[in-house]
């Protein structure tokens, strides 16, 4: 029968004298199972007492399939999330661009606001010299200073 073995990880014992640890799906005989004292792997990697049933291979796919199941769970919630989050950001970007388009809307309105008390202010500014010429001429004597 085939091992399936973890590598050690690389902080450990050179290469030469690194001791791997089986997998939890390691398949070995029944006697090999036996000398270990009837403990089998959790999916955790820990050992626990397995049950005399003698039937290990139906605890395996068992214990495998509630390991499939929580992460078939765990990819549920975690897509539900992010399919959450996405929804999110296309709202607030929305959001952004009718935001965009009214403050777009106010800049153009103060422009055309600045401009016009731009134009209003020339003709003040025109009136103002006219009537400083006219008070010149006045106190010139009339003399056509213009």
């Amino acid at each position: 029968m085939y091992r399936r073995f973890r590598s050690p990880p690389a902080h450990t014992s050179p290469p030469s004298l690194a001791v791997s640890r089986p997998h939890r799906y390691t398949h070995t005989a029944h006697s090999e199972r036996a000398n270990e004292g009837d403990m089998a792997h959790s999916p955790s990697g820990s050992r626990a007492a397995a049950p005399s049933t003698g039937d290990e291979a139906f605890t395996d796919a068992a214990a495998e399939d509630v390991g499939d199941s929580k992460l078939s769970a765990l990819l549920f919630d975690v897509s539900q999330q992010v399919q959450g989050g996405l929804q999110n950001m296309l709202k607030m970007s929305s959001e952004i661009e009718r935001c965009d388009g009214e403050i777009e809307a106010e800049v153009e309105r103060a422009r055309d606001a600045v401009a016009e008390k731009g134009r209003a202010l020339d003709d003040d500014r025109e009136r103002v010299q006219k009537a400083a010429l006219a008070a010149l001429d006045i106190l010139s004597g009339g003399r056509g200073a213009v």
